[in-house]
C-alpha cells in the first residue's frame, strides 16, 4: 500500500484508485457499482464523461481545467474575436 504524506505541491498523481470512475459514475448517478459494470460501454463512457465534468465543475480550479480543455478542442477560428484584435492594434 502506497503512503506519503499530504501535500499540495501541484505534482501529479503517482497513484489512483483503480475504481476511481466506478464510485465517481456511483456519486453521480447512484446506480451500483455492481450495474455500473453491466453498463453498455458508450452509457458507461458518457456517464463517466458526465460525472467528471460535473465533479470538476464544484471547484474553481475544476472550473479553470475545463475551460483550458475547451478551448483546446476548439477547432474553428474565432472570426470576431480576430476582427477585434485587429481593430485593437489597428490592422
Amino acid at each position: 500500500m502506497p503512503i506519503a504524506p499530504d501535500s499540495d505541491n501541484g505534482q501529479p498523481l503517482r497513484y489512483m484508485a483503480t475504481t476511481f470512475f466506478e464510485h465517481l459514475v456511483y456519486q453521480y448517478s447512484g446506480i451500483s457499482i455492481a450495474e455500473i459494470q453491466d453498463l453498455p460501454f458508450t452509457v458507461w463512457m458518457q456517464l463517466r464523461f458526465d460525472a467528471y465534468v460535473s465533479k470538476l465543475n464544484e471547484t474553481e480550479d475544476g472550473r479553470e481545467l475545463l475551460e483550458k480543455a475547451w478551448i483546446l478542442s476548439q477547432t474553428e477560428a474565432d472570426r470576431e474575436g480576430l476582427a477585434n484584435l485587429m481593430k485593437l492594434i489597428g490592422g
